[in-house]
């Protein structure tokens, strides 16, 4: 289910600097964003997307399901910062032109920060994992 057209209104970040293309869902605290590697994006390295874009995209896709909340109950979109990363798991770098499909699990939120896991998956490959922490004032 296609929840927003246009990742901008969701996200603070801009270009060139956007490691997701669309909000695909929101469903039981499971929020899911696909991403198409362009060819030419600053964190693309020798046509594979590096390792800290594969993190990012993650933070990017849990910036978007809390846009997207804030959004439906009429407030401004959140700043967030990454507070901390555990478990990172990097297990292939993706090729551009390639589509990924990123799913945050929102675990918790305690005084401010949110605790999630993230998934990167590409096909029926598992890319990268990890647990973050993510302040959002």
């Amino acid at each position: 289910m296609v929840i927003c057209k246009n990742i901008i209104d969701l996200i603070p970040q801009r270009s060139p600097f956007l490691l997701i293309n669309k909000l695909v869902s929101i469903e039981d605290n499971i929020i899911t964003c696909s991403f198409t590697i362009p060819n030419k994006h600053v964190l693309v390295e020798s046509g594979k997307l590096n390792e800290a874009g594969l993190v990012e995209n993650i933070a990017q896709t849990a910036a978007a399901g809390n846009g997207y909340l804030a959004m439906e109950g009429g407030f401004k979109i959140p700043d967030g910062f990454i507070a901390g990363i555990k478990n990172l798991k990097i297990y292939t770098l993706p090729s551009v032109n390639n589509k990924l499909f990123t799913k945050v699990f929102q675990l918790d939120k305690v005084m401010g920060y949110s605790l999630i896991k993230g998934e990167v998956w590409e096909n029926e490959n598992l890319v990268a994992s990890c647990e973050m922490k993510i302040y959002c004032p």
